[in-house]
């Protein structure tokens, strides 16, 4: 049985689920396979005791939070045709380039998380700010920059996202110090906030959107080498992600780690 179907059967967040019904990329995103392996085997009596105790609790709880938050970060993303797609991407481009350089499972976790509900502090950010096809005004930047503090705020209640809470706040940040919110720099910027940044910027080079035409692969490369020499983003991790991209496996390992696979 799916998550959708414990919730439409009178369990909390029900209209959650009619309204943003639930797929395989999103179960997989919230960690339900945790809870699917604990019940293999198990026989129906059981598996109804389980699955009513696991809804009925703490974890349940959570669950129905994280749902409302992805559910939220897509609608924020269906604001802006140009955006769709985005939060499927960042999960696989981000996951693929962290086990690349060898990051734990929780925080490959983290980051397909984050690439859901990194901008979630959108919500706050008027339309014609988020869609304006020019240069944003120092005001209009203003209202911006806040955006990850507010995501950070939106998501801190979940234990669960402990790890996808920095990532969430700094991957705006720049390794010279002139990113926001916090402007930190170097290492002082969390490896998996790093990670993000790479791969939130390569997609926004190579996407439309409102104030830009989509660049090609190889130009926006060119563009992301020329900001690591201005000491914008981490020249390792880039370098791991620059040889990736130039691979032929790049875009199929990517969608399977998207789909948490």
């Amino acid at each position: 049985m799916k998550p959708s179907q414990f919730i439409e059967s009178g369990l909390p967040g029900k209209r959650i689920v009619r309204r943003f019904p639930l797929t395989d990329w999103n179960y997989r995103a919230v960690g339900f396979p945790n809870f699917k392996s604990r019940c293999a085997g198990t026989p129906r009596s059981s598996f109804a005791e389980i699955s009513r105790d696991y809804f009925n609790s703490e974890a349940r709880r959570g669950f129905v939070f994280e749902l409302v938050l992805f559910a939220l970060a897509r609608c924020i993303e269906g604001k802006d045709p140009n955006t769709e797609g985005h939060c499927e991407r960042l999960c696989g481009y981000s996951v693929r380039l962290g086990k690349e350089i060898g990051l734990p499972e929780e925080q490959l976790v983290a980051l397909r998380r984050a690439g859901i509900v990194h901008d979630i502090g959108k919500v706050a950010v008027p339309e014609t700010i988020l869609l304006k096809p020019g240069r944003l005004t120092p005001e209009e930047f203003l209202v911006m920059q806040h955006h990850p503090v507010l995501g950070e705020r939106i998501c801190a209640p979940l234990k669960s996202f402990r790890l996808v809470l920095p990532i969430i706040r700094h991957h705006h940040e720049k390794l010279d110090g002139s990113g926001y919110p916090d402007r930190l720099k170097g290492e002082e910027i969390p490896l998996t906030a790093r990670v993000l940044q790479i791969v939130d910027v390569y997609d926004a080079l190579t996407t439309d959107r409102p104030y830009k035409s989509a660049f090609a692969s190889v130009k926006a490369l060119e563009i992301m080498e020329d900001e690591v020499n201005k000491g914008w983003w981490d020249s390792r991790i880039f370098g791991e992600f620059k040889r990736l991209v130039a691979s032929g496996e790049w875009a199929d390992q990517t969608r399977s780690a998207a789909a948490g696979q």
